[in-house]
C-alpha cells in the first residue's frame, strides 16, 4: 500500500513539473511574440526610417554588381507587396519607386567627386541632379535644365535599386539618404517632373 502511496506521490509531482514547464514555455512564446509585433525598424543612421523599412522588406544584394545595368529587383516584386505604410506613401506620392524597382531618393555626401559618383553608378544608380557643394542654403541652382534648391550639402537626386539600399548606405562618404519628395522645403527640389523615370502613381 506504501509502495503504491510512493509511486502516486511521484507521478502527481512528474506532472506538475511538466505542467509547470510547458507553462513557462507558451508564456515565453507569447512574450515574444508580442515583442515582435511591435517591433519598429531598427534605426541606421544614414536612413530615413521610410528606406529602413523598404531596405527591411526588399531582399538586399551583398556584393557589387558586375555590369551596373544589370541590377535588377527581385523575382516578383511589387509595390502592392510592400508594407502599408510605404503603400500609402507611394499612393500618396510621397515615395517614388519605379517600374524597374527603383526608389528615387536624396543621397548627402561628404563631397561630390567624380570618384564617388562612379562608385554610386557602379552600384547601379542612376544620378538625376548633383547639388553643387558650392551652393549657399536657398540658392537656386541649374542642372540639366532643371530647377533646383541646395541646402549646401552636397547631395545627389538619384534612382537607387531597392536592392542596393544597404550597399549605399554602408559607403564612406555616405552621409544620409532619404526619399525624395516633390515640393519638399528641404533638399534639393524639382519644379518639374522627371521624364521617362517610370515612377508608379495611383489616384
Amino acid at each position: 500500500m506504501k509502495a503504491d502511496y510512493g509511486r502516486l506521490w511521484f507521478i502527481c509531482v512528474a506532472c506538475s513539473f511538466i505542467l509547470f514547464v510547458v507553462s513557462a514555455a507558451t508564456n515565453g512564446f507569447r512574450a515574444q511574440g508580442a515583442r515582435g509585433v511591435g517591433q519598429k525598424p531598427q534605426k541606421n543612421p544614414k536612413l530615413s526610417t521610410p528606406l529602413v523599412l523598404l531596405s527591411q522588406n526588399v531582399k538586399q544584394e551583398t556584393t557589387r554588381p558586375a555590369v551596373a545595368g544589370a541590377v535588377t529587383p527581385p523575382e516578383g516584386f511589387s509595390k502592392e507587396s510592400l508594407p502599408k505604410p510605404l503603400r500609402d506613401a507611394i499612393r500618396a506620392g510621397r515615395m517614388r519607386i519605379t517600374t524597374k524597382g527603383e526608389v528615387q531618393v536624396y543621397i548627402e555626401v561628404s563631397k561630390i567627386s567624380d570618384a564617388n559618383l562612379e562608385q554610386l553608378r557602379s552600384l547601379g544608380i542612376v544620378t538625376q541632379i548633383i547639388g553643387s557643394p558650392t551652393q549657399e542654403p536657398g540658392q537656386t541652382g541649374i542642372s540639366a535644365g532643371v530647377p533646383v534648391v541646395s541646402n549646401g550639402v552636397p547631395t545627389v537626386q538619384a534612382l537607387l535599386p531597392v536592392t542596393m539600399i544597404e550597399q549605399v548606405a554602408a559607403l564612406p562618404f555616405t552621409q544620409f539618404m532619404r526619399r525624395a519628395k516633390s515640393g519638399s522645403a528641404s533638399g534639393m527640389v524639382s519644379s518639374e517632373p522627371q521624364p521617362g523615370t517610370g515612377f508608379f502613381c495611383s489616384g
